[in-house]
């Protein structure tokens, strides 16, 4: 296949990293063209692979010079088509995957945007640190990709996300030139924060190429339990009461027809099937700090009529317990061809409101919306699968469910990113400040070259 690229552009392209690492062959090209978004495939002109900072500089600056869309991606994991190219060059990182540095006494890991989350911390367990994000899609996904849409997972409660844990970048910019931002320490006042300008940007103002993350000890004592509740409404007040006492690793909720899709997917019972299904993990470093979390939580959830709280006895079980909760997007893309996945962010004392509005307009749209979340920082994923002939009523239901969500104040993505997806939100939930945003996109990146269509409708970038 001959890229519509011009054939001397490849060729220069071909001069930066060699023949064996790029390609324009059809079957490459459409391999790259989706991410989880759903329904949307986007072929780019040209794969690249790169192997440093140098050659990226120089990808930049020739894409730069001749008006070419640079789109970088790390492993495809992404959800709102943050990640896929319409035309131009794709630049997968995966090569660039080296541990640069890792500093057990200063606490602090240097890496490649390539790097694994889970081969990370691999390494770092050794000297009982962690990087404790636990995405659950951690096996696979990139940490820079986790930098690029400041990716959240089952442990934020306690410990942050990707944001909270970078100290500092090293960023290829549009026009091929090479900066540094933030140091390898734990607190800097020295200007403007450019690390986390470059944190949940999305490849949009440039190529993340070296990551310094700081790491803190992995807890010794973990406990995992499944509480059940018959109503959502006790799950709840559940968690308010104990988010003011303590504070847990995770709070995951499931709601009950995910719960059915994972047993029935499992084909055992996985998971009770109660109304709402509250997943507890708590980290302490002393046997007795764990037992007085377990008694306290017992006491709560007791006072808010659970019916039953049942703790890991060993680490088997703890991971069947989190199997559950990591399975639960896979079940839903078994009901129908197709899955919007939802990704907002309410106030805490809104997810009850958020979560039953939801389930109505389910059942006014006759649509099975399966729900999930971290419910105790109000983040809640809801999964809508449908077939062809259900399409519009489940991208209306999405519409609806995101306006409510803006209502009571909230965001259209937590940890997700906006991608292609969001971006129709983006002027009702930002306003004013928006034209900020693109002014900072104009001064980084003023030819618009980098991952174009993201974030921005392209014609107002």
């Amino acid at each position: 296949m001959v890229s519509p690229l011009e054939s001397i552009i490849i060729e220069k392209l071909t001069e930066i990293v060699g023949e064996q690492y790029i390609s324009t062959d059809d079957a490459d090209l459409v391999s790259y063209s989706s991410d989880f978004m759903i329904d949307v495939f986007l072929k780019p002109d040209v794969v690249i692979l790169p192997e440093n900072a140098s050659q990226i500089a120089e990808i930049l600056k020739l894409a730069n010079e001749n008006n070419i869309g640079v789109t970088p991606r790390g492993a495809g994991t992404a959800t709102h088509g943050g990640s896929i190219a319409q035309g131009g060059i794709l630049l997968d990182l995966k090569r660039m995957n080296k541990i640069i540095e890792f500093d057990p006494v200063s606490m602090i890991a240097v890496v490649e945007p390539g790097v694994v989350y889970e081969d990370l911390n691999r390494v770092t367990e050794k000297a009982g640190l962690w990087f404790p994000i636990e995405p659950p899609s951690g096996a696979v996904c990139t940490i820079g990709g986790m930098v690029g849409n400041n990716a959240s997972g089952l442990m934020a409660l306690k410990y942050g996300t990707t944001k909270d844990h970078i100290l500092a970048l090293e960023v290829v910019l549009a026009n091929g030139s090479i900066i540094k931002t933030g140091k390898s320490v734990l607190k800097s006042s020295s200007g403007y924060d450019l690390v986390h300008l470059f944190v949940g940007s999305e490849g949009t103002l440039g190529v993340i190429t070296e990551i310094t993350i700081r790491l803190i000890p992995r807890p010794m004592q973990i406990s995992t339990a499944f509480a059940n509740f018959q109503s959502l409404t006790d799950a709840m007040d559940a968690i308010y009461e104990i988010r003011r006492v303590l504070t847990p690793a995770g709070i995951e909720l499931i709601d009950l027809q995910t719960q059915r899709a994972i047993n029935e997917m499992e084909k055992e019972q996985l998971v009770p099937e109660v109304e709402a299904l509250v997943i507890f993990e708590i980290h302490e470093f002393s046997v007795a700090g764990l037992e007085d979390q377990k008694k306290l939580i017992e006491w709560v959830a007791q006072k808010h009529n659970c019916s039953e709280i049942i703790w890991a006895a060993q680490d088997k079980e703890r991971e069947r317990m989190w199997r559950a909760r990591k399975s639960a997007t896979v079940v839903s893309v078994r009901f129908r061809t197709s899955t919007i996945l939802g990704d907002l962010i309410v106030p805490i004392k809104h997810v009850p409101s958020i979560i039953r509005y939801i389930q109505k307009v389910a059942k006014e749209k006759e649509l099975l919306i399966s729900i999930i979340g971290h419910a105790a920082d109000g983040n809640i994923h809801y999964l809508i699968p449908f077939n062809q002939e259900e399409s519009k009523k489940a991208f209306d239901a999405a519409d609806e469910i995101i306006y409510k969500t803006l209502e009571l104040g909230g965001s259209v993505t937590a940890e997700h990113g906006i991608g292609i997806e969001k971006i129709k939100y983006m002027e009702l939930e930002h306003g004013e400040s928006l034209k900020l945003m693109r002014a900072i996109k104009k001064i980084l990146d003023p030819e618009g070259i980098m991952n174009p269509g993201k974030i921005f409708a392209a014609e107002k970038q």
